[in-house]
């Protein structure tokens, strides 16, 4: 009997020696667990802070795209209401001028109008065929425009410019 008390006694050793190595196991396995769950989740703390980041980059970008729209589309409007202006002032110029011609014109001396040629006032040798906006003057080729920062008349600041075409 002597030795079923020994086998018992060793085979509450081993059960006891295996619960011990199981829990230092478990408690190892949870320490490296917990050690790759927050490595895992700084490094996808990291990933969000650089996604926020850029979110607020593209942000502001849009922001200035948006703002740069806005400027052209008033741009746009502008040059468009200049349009319509030089055209209306154009209009009321040559119907001046029809009524001019026909009051100074009679049968018995029958003259065709002067055509009026301004010449560019930056090169002098060109005819003038760009109007400058906003102050409207026609001072300017088509080739010395780009040239032109300011009004070659006023020396206003220049926004743009109109080809004018002379029928």
């Amino acid at each position: 009997m002597d030795v079923h008390v020994l086998v018992e006694k060793q085979r509450q050793e081993i059960d006891m020696l295996l619960r011990v190595q199981n829990e230092k196991f478990i408690s190892v396995l949870q320490r490296l667990s917990s050690q790759h769950i927050s490595s895992v989740l700084k490094k996808k703390n990291e990933e969000i802070t650089k996604a926020n980041t850029k979110m607020i980059e593209l942000q502001n970008h849009v922001w200035k795209l948006e703002t740069g729209n806005q400027l052209w589309q008033r741009t746009a409007r502008d040059a468009e209401a200049a349009v319509v202006a030089l055209k209306s002032a154009l209009e009321r110029v040559r119907k001046e001028s029809n009524e001019a011609s026909s009051e100074c014109c009679s049968s018995s001396n029958p003259r065709t109008p002067e055509k009026i040629v301004l010449s560019c006032r930056t090169c002098r040798s060109r005819d003038s065929c760009m109007l400058i906006l906003p102050c409207r003057h026609l001072c300017s080729c088509k080739t010395c425009d780009w040239m032109n920062q300011l009004c070659p008349v006023c020396n206003s600041v220049k926004n743009g410019s109109v080809e004018v075409l002379f029928q």
